[in-house]
Parts: structure tokens; sequence; C-alpha cells
């Protein structure tokens, strides 16, 4: 460090040395105050394109690409707005299939990807803005997508979220697959991404916790992680 502050080089040295754990890359992936705005507009928006019966298409297959459009919009407003830590690719082909969002590292990411999670380098991600739940058939066809492009970690975006509970509904396929593959760099990570998560981002939470708490459900084999994480009695206690 010299008199006018810390060089670059020096900055990027203490990322590489600092542990993820730290308080202060906990708001990392949080909406910045800049683009709230934006984002909230698209949140609202696609909330609106559900909640209408007819919307201002042509025919019912103009209100369906309506709905979508709206949906792919919030998500690269969320990627976008919560930090600029991915590079957003919007309805990119793959031989015969298309896929409606790639997001990567850019390269302010990559600077402390150890921090963010490496895991989260290059994400596949469906839109699916159907106005009911994501169905089991859907999860497995964008399982066969991301076999093709060779993505560990895909989401699944969506108004009302995975359906069912069992086994053979969309939420336990989505299990099945994971627990597919025994070694952990194989396994395939489908995320169930809905309103409730927009709503969260939102509200101030980090889009990585979010990332990071659906992870740890797949890995632990339940729904929602969150319902198991409660205060402990000490933790507002000041220690002497």
């Amino acid at each position: 460090m010299n008199d006018k502050g810390y060089t670059i080089e020096e900055i990027l040295s203490i990322f590489d040395q600092a542990p993820a754990s730290l308080e202060c890359f906990k708001g990392l992936g949080r909406l910045t105050p800049e683009k709230k705005k934006l984002y909230q507009e698209k949140y609202e928006h696609f909330l609106l394109t559900n909640n209408s019966r007819k919307l201002n298409g042509k025919n019912e297959d103009d209100d369906n690409r309506i709905k979508g459009k709206a949906l792919e919009d919030l998500v690269s407003a969320m990627f976008e707005a919560t930090g600029e830590y991915f590079e957003i690719y919007r309805n990119i082909r793959n031989g015969t299939n298309e896929v409606d969002l790639f997001v990567q590292f850019s390269g302010k990411a990559k600077r402390i990807s150890h921090i963010l999670g490496e895991q989260y380098s290059d994400i596949i991600c469906e839109c699916k803005n159907y106005g009911t739940h994501v169905k089991v058939t859907y999860v497995g066809k964008f399982y066969s997508l991301m076999q093709s492009t060779n993505n560990k970690i895909g989401i699944m975006f969506s108004h009302d979220g995975f359906s069912g509970k069992s086994w053979s509904a969309a939420t336990g396929l989505s299990k099945k697959l994971f627990m597919l593959k025994e070694k952990e760099e194989d396994k395939t990570y489908i995320l169930d991404f809905s309103k409730d998560d927009f709503k969260a981002i939102l509200d101030g939470e980090s889009l990585f916790n979010i990332l990071n708490n659906k992870c740890q459900a797949l890995r632990l084999g339940i729904d929602d992680i969150k319902k198991y994480i409660t205060l402990h009695p000490n933790e507002n206690k000041v220690v002497n």
C-alpha cells in the first residue's frame, strides 16, 4: 500500500486470501440501489402477466409469448441487478435446441469466484411462465438439454415452481437426477426458482445465498433448507 491507497493488484490479493465466510461478503449478490427500480419494474410486470386472464396479444399463442418474454426479462434483470457478476446470453441455439438464457461469470466475478462459488461460473436457465407448476416432463427435458451442453447447474424459472412433493413429480425427479452420479463433481443440480424467490431478491436476499440454500437442499434431500434454519438462543447475546 502506498500514500494513495491500495493498488488493484493488492486489492485482488486481499480477496484471494480472504475466507468466504467473512461477514463483509454476505451482501454479495444483493440488489444494487441503482438497479433496484429496474428489477422491481420487471418483477411487477411478471406478476401482472400471470394475474391477467387476457393480455394484449393477438391470440393465446401471442399471450404466451408475452408471458414468456416477461419472465426472461425479469431473469435477465435479476442477474444484472445483483452486482453484475454475470454475463447474460439470451435465446442461443445448441444444435436443434434453444437455450432460454445462459449466464457465466463476468471478469469481475472471476476475480472472486472462490468467494461467490466457482460452481456458478456458468449456468443454463429455462423459463416456464405457463401460469401453472412446472411439470415433471419439463424437468426431464431440461436434464437432457443440460447433458448435451455439459452443464452441472441449471435453474428452472417459473411463477409457481415445481409440481408436487412425491418422487414421481417434478420436485422428486430433480432429487433423483441429482443422485444419479456418486461423485460430487459429476452431479447435476436442477434448481427450482419461483415467484417467492424473486420476491426474496426484492426484499434484500442475496442471489448467491438463495442458490447455496437450494444446492444444499438437494444434497440433503429436502425441499427447503430455510425452514430448518432457526435463530440460536444465544445468537444475539453479547459475549464479554
